[in-house]
């Protein structure tokens, strides 16, 4: 696709997507930049993050980017270094994210030995605490929201993130389970898996503004 139609095909599909909602359009734009986003997770390949997680986080970043891209102050063939920019800097945050929980002290490290070889752990010296009753109060209540906003999708949405992160049965299943379970390929669940979760998101802070 030349420049000219590929702006095209991106304010067509952009406006639709953030004038009507058309779920589709957003899916037919993400296919048009999927190309974009690959070239900047390479770049990040030997980072200690496998492409596939980059991908996601493009993904995610990218849906980002196409609900925050002001096409009223800027022109439509300025969105594909918008969204460049964005993938960049969210898997740059993942990868610092992770950088910090492989250098955190894990609670199994030995801080001494007892008499008779027996071994204590920092998990064993810290003292545990029983939840606040704040913490429970609002554990609750951002549970109750979540399973609001999810009567928000399609019902092919819920089941997918009913699914996925164990809401029915309280076991989280992988990708390529929720797949084979819904007679789908794992590229669809996926997707729709992204889509979903960017409108729980808007969801969740319609419920809590």
């Amino acid at each position: 696709m030349i420049n000219a139609e590929r702006v095209q095909n991106t304010e067509t599909n952009l406006l639709a997507w953030r004038q009507k909602k058309d779920e589709y359009a957003l899916l037919d734009l993400l296919n048009d930049y999927m190309g974009l986003i690959r070239f900047v997770a390479l770049k990040f390949q030997n980072y200690g993050i496998e492409l596939e997680d980059l991908l996601s986080i493009g993904r995610l970043a990218f849906f980002k980017a196409a609900m925050a891209f002001d096409y009223l102050e800027h022109p439509f063939n300025e969105f594909s270094g918008y969204v460049a920019t964005i993938v960049r800097n969210d898997i740059i945050d993942e990868l610092q994210k992770s950088s910090k929980r492989v250098k955190a002290i894990s609670l199994d490290t030995p801080v001494k030995t007892l008499v008779g070889g027996e071994t204590v752990t920092l998990g064993g010296i810290i003292p545990s605490e029983a939840p606040q009753l704040d913490s429970i109060v609002a554990t609750k209540i951002r549970n109750q929201n979540i399973r609001k906003a999810i009567l928000t999708l399609t019902p092919e949405e819920q089941r997918i993130i009913l699914l996925r992160y164990g809401f029915e049965t309280g076991q989280e299943k992988l990708v390529s389970s929720v797949a084979k379970e819904l007679h789908m390929s794992q590229t669809i669940v996926r997707r729709r898996e992204e889509v979903a979760r960017l409108k729980l998101k808007r969801e969740l802070g319609n419920l809590v503004s």
